[in-house]
């Protein structure tokens, strides 16, 4: 029989030495039938007052021939109720772990991150598994993220905190299912307990603290070691920049400043913005000038022109957008051979 203790501790040499954490199991260490917590122990452990222990078993898998047992016999919750150590508690770099999982219909799953080292305190966040829908909640359990899951099939969730940056990413498969920004917690453990009379399967258990990779947490094909707003799609070091909106769309450290506010314009507003359809440029021009405005798709398709031809002092032009579609799109103004681009959203 052997021991499920997989946990590799990596020196990282650089102007200071830092630690990294890594446990991975697929199961396939142990015999079918072997209790997790009290043939690996550690990092497994039963909840406080808890006895029963998961079992592995060959029922399922997503790789090999084993995965874990997770099977509720009372309506009510439990009595099984499993803990994953962290090997202490974590809140500071980053912070990943993931898990293949296999929920059977009509059978519903549940975890949470534990805040403290002692479960029982602090629930950091809850995940809840019913009916192909996923609800992600935090310590008050309020519901803080929705995506979904297949049934009847195993997929891989994964789930990145970054503290650093407050926040923290889901992934099903390798895609990217939701943020949660705003995050300020601390994670010590992960809890797996059913909550009613199910059963489902974990496999391919794997957590990293300060080790975890660089990560494209919105899609767009720039990994957060680059990416200066990795929340954001349309940030990132080949985003088209913005002048003179205060964001610094292409991660080159500064946001670009057009000499055109100096030479014709003092101020310009798109209100409103977001819109229902019907919004208006408001320019308070310095000189006479020749005004075109094109509406651009986010992937630089114009779908919209106005030659509002000249203008002077305070004008107000009137733009009815409602034949587009709801999204996020680039308005074009041009002021004679000056160019102004702002973002408008249509809603």
């Amino acid at each position: 029989m052997k021991k499920a203790l997989q946990i590799l501790l990596v020196l990282v040499v650089a102007s200071t030495m830092v630690q990294a954490q890594y446990y991975t199991t697929s199961f396939e260490e142990f015999n079918t039938g072997d209790g997790i917590v009290s043939t690996a122990g550690h990092p497994w452990q039963l909840w406080p007052g808890s006895s029963v222990d998961a079992l592995v078993t060959d029922a399922q898998a997503a790789s090999g021939s084993n995965a874990l047992e997770i099977v509720g016999t009372n309506a009510m919750g439990g009595p099984l109720d499993i803990v994953i150590d962290f090997d202490g508690c974590h809140s500071t770099g980053l912070f990943e772990v993931a898990l293949n999982m296999y929920v059977p219909s009509a059978n519903d799953a549940y975890f949470n991150f534990q805040g403290t080292a002692n479960p029982g305190s602090i629930w950091t966040l809850n995940g809840f598994f019913v009916e192909g829908g996923v609800s992600i909640t935090d310590g008050t359990n309020t519901e803080i993220l929705t995506f979904d899951y297949t049934p009847d099939a195993w997929f891989n969730l994964k789930i990145a905190f970054r503290f650093d940056a407050q926040a923290v990413a889901f992934f099903m498969d390798d895609e990217l299912v939701g943020n949660v920004p705003d995050f300020v917690g601390t994670i010590c453990s992960m809890n797996q307990y059913p909550t009613s009379a199910s059963t489902w399967y974990l496999d391919d258990v794997t957590y990293s603290v300060n080790g975890a990779t660089a990560d494209d947490w919105d899609a767009d094909g720039f990994t957060s070691d680059v990416d200066c707003d990795d929340m954001n799609p349309d940030i990132n070091p080949d985003a088209v920049e913005i002048p003179n909106n205060g964001i610094d769309e292409d991660c080159d450290g500064e946001d670009l400043v057009s000499s055109v506010y100096d030479e014709i314009l003092n101020e310009m507003s798109i209100i409103p913005n977001p819109t229902d359809g019907l919004t208006s440029i408001n320019l308070d021009l310095r000189k006479g000038a020749l005004v075109q405005v094109g509406i651009f798709s986010i992937t630089g398709q114009q779908v919209h022109s106005v030659n509002f031809g000249n203008q002077t002092g305070k004008a107000v032009l009137p733009l009815d957008l409602q034949h587009l579609n709801s999204g996020l799109y680039l308005t074009r103004v041009q002021l004679d051979d000056q160019i102004i681009t702002q973002k408008l959203s249509v809603e």
